[in-house]
């Protein structure tokens, strides 16, 4: 018969949380701060906690979780688990993501440090025999490939307002920070966009080292690799032996311009070279008694000298002569041919245009200006741009036609002013003379043309002749302008000169035969030669002096043959007039003819030559320049008379 043996409870009875007032028994379990309690006493009893072991055993560690724990961290100080805020972690193992909320602290008493600190955030201690790091490697290799330390400004983005210190990669090739090329270091700095700030990069030392200084090295990390050092309220010292043998060679090259406001004290040779050098001062004092320039002076080729600037209150007379004329939107415009030499006006100057028409004659100020054209405020209607020409007309008294050769003899107030090439409208006169022809040949009464028909003899005619010819011309006066003047020995003839009036700045020669040259005068005490020349001729008497000087101006109103050394006001205010020069001149004679009455546009006055070369032709000059001054210098039989 079987018998049954009462064992008790041989399996756990899980209760719960643990209660006081509850009486538990063997094997029950409870859950107290977290971890798990089993009752072991053999009476059961109510009112004993968990951590009594005369009634419980642990029967597994656990944590509490509490409210107040939000946030902290699981740890364990070698016997229990707790939480805290501040946990100390010797080595953590590879996560995905590590998000630490205000500080991080690294190495032992980094917290302690941080007290000591203001707002750090993140703090590194350690003690090494060695150099310490933080290291930070980019493995990636592409054109945009860089490791980067980058700190942010409050309102900073990706974009701007950051500053970046890094190094590149080894193909680096990135379109947007093409100043840095493969395994190039670097420093950026780039302000918020739309910033009031200044966006400085500041690159400075503080005051509490012995020196402070900032030095830049480069080729290598020794201390005889530095190559500039700035001393703090001292210099900027750049040493580097590297010899200045051009402007693009030295320790030191500038591309742009160098302003230094103080003393500069130079140990060495200075070199001025290249196009276009020069050097300016308000005042130059030399403490050697000479002064040496255009050293090495190749084959005697260079101008010797001293040249000076102004700027001159003068007359540009003409300037232009007027070829187009238009007005749009009250805005006069006339296109201009200049003289040769001339200068053109600038905008702001005085222009007075004359012999154009009633519309656009006038003194004006000019607006805008081109190479070609000069524009001024001009109210009137719209006028297309039209050639500014008008007609210049001759009646004619008699006709002849030999060898296929036409002559007209032309009668007006004055002799006519037609030129050798200009187009020539006759009319009037008969069928065979009339049409439009090209001046081939003219005297002061005649003017011919070809003209394939029968040879007529000299006769009397009726009707006109016409040539169709620009007559404006456009001057300025009182403006300003710049003239270079000095005294130089001249290379082509080395002789010294006292020049002014010149309007192109003489860099190695001086263009003494440019429009506006002059001689200066010249005020001594005394003067000693040991001979004289005037005109190139050794003067015979004071007579001969004055004369070839010019000293003394004659008006002339008729035809006149001239002699050496004469200065002669011509005046055509009523009619055009011959000057005759000499038959036999001596090479440097000189006439000098000036338009006083400023006519000869109107009434030209014709130079005769007298059998000799002129202006490098065998015919008649005639000058019908207004207000223009014309100085004549014989050279010789081979050119004759050459004007100047």
């Amino acid at each position: 018969m079987a018998e049954l043996i009462d064992l008790g409870k041989l399996r756990f009875d899980f209760k719960g949380a643990y209660a006081g007032g509850t009486t538990y028994e063997r094997n029950d379990v409870v859950i107290y701060n977290g971890s798990a309690y089993v009752y072991k006493n053999a009476s059961a009893t109510a009112g004993n906690v968990p951590t009594n072991t005369t009634y419980w055993d642990k029967m597994s560690q656990g944590i509490n979780i509490a409210g107040g724990d939000s946030g902290k961290l699981l740890t364990n100080n070698g016997t229990d688990y707790q939480w805290t805020a501040t946990p100390e972690v010797t080595t953590l193992t590879t996560v995905a993501d590590l998000t630490v909320g205000d500080q991080a602290f690294v190495g032992s008493g980094a917290g302690a440090f941080a007290a000591t600190l203001t707002n750090a955030k993140a703090v590194i201690k350690t003690s090494a025999t060695d150099y310490a790091q933080v290291a930070f490697q980019n493995v990636g290799d592409t054109a945009d490939a860089s490791t980067d330390f980058i700190a942010y400004a409050n309102n900073g983005t990706d974009a701007a307002g950051w500053i970046d210190m890094g190094i590149t990669a080894a193909s680096f090739n990135d379109p947007s920070f093409t100043i840095t090329g493969p395994h190039d270091g670097y420093i950026f700095m780039e302000a918020p966009s739309g910033t009031s700030g200044d966006g400085n990069l500041v690159l400075a030392t503080g005051s509490n080292g012995a020196q402070n200084k900032i030095i830049f090295a480069a080729g290598g990390l020794s201390s005889d690799n530095t190559q500039m050092i700035i001393v703090p309220d001292q210099n900027v010292h750049i040493e580097i032996p590297t010899p200045s043998t051009s402007p693009t060679t030295g320790a030191l090259t500038v591309v742009g311009g160098v302003g230094i406001q103080g003393d500069v004290n130079i140990q060495g040779t200075i070199s001025f070279g290249g196009a276009g050098t020069t050097v300016e001062t308000d005042n130059l004092s030399v403490s050697e008694p000479m002064i040496f320039v255009a050293n090495g002076n190749p084959a005697n080729a260079l101008d010797l000298g001293i040249v000076g600037e102004a700027y001159v209150t003068t007359t540009l007379d003409p300037v232009a002569t007027v070829t187009t004329k238009a007005i749009a939107s009250n805005v006069a415009t006339l296109g201009l041919t200049y003289g040769a030499g001339a200068e053109p006006v600038q905008v702001g100057d005085s222009i007075t245009v004359t012999g154009v028409d009633a519309t656009f004659n006038g003194t004006y100020t000019v607006t805008a200006r081109t190479a070609s054209s000069v524009s001024y405020a001009k109210t009137n209607a719209n006028i297309t741009q039209v050639a500014a020409t008008s007609p210049l007309s001759f009646s004619v008294s008699l006709k002849e036609l030999t060898g296929n050769v036409a002559t007209l003899t032309v009668t007006g107030t004055a002799n006519h002013t037609y030129t050798v090439g200009e187009t020539l409208t006759v009319a009037g006169v008969d069928a065979t003379f009339d049409g439009t022809y090209t001046i081939t040949a003219r005297t002061n009464t005649t003017v011919s043309y070809l003209k394939t028909a029968s040879d007529v003899t000299q006769t009397a005619a009726t009707g006109t002749t016409s040539v169709n010819r620009l007559q404006g011309l456009v001057n300025a006066t009182d403006v300003s302008r710049t003239r270079y003047s000095g005294f130089v020995k001249d290379a082509s003839d080395n002789k010294w000169k006292l020049f002014e009036g010149v309007t192109s700045k003489p860099s190695t020669t001086v263009n003494f035969a440019q429009m506006g040259l002059g001689y200066g005068a010249l005020k001594v005490g005394a003067l000693e030669a040991d001979s004289l020349l005037v005109n190139g001729a050794a003067p015979a008497t004071q007579a001969y002096v004055d004369a070839a000087l010019g000293s003394s101006w004659s008006t002339k109103t008729a035809n006149y043959t001239a002699v050496a050394g004469d200065s002669l006001f011509a005046n055509t205010s009523a009619g055009s007039f011959t000057i005759t020069l000499p038959a036999s001149p001596a090479v440097n004679n000189k006439v000098t003819i000036h338009d006083i009455a400023g006519t000869w546009n109107a009434n030209p006055v014709t130079i005769a030559r007298n059998g000799n070369i002129l202006a490098g032709a065998t015919e008649d000059l005639v000058l019908n320049v207004r207000n223009a001054t014309v100085m004549l210098v014989y050279s010789g039989a081979t050119y004759g008379w050459r004007v100047m």
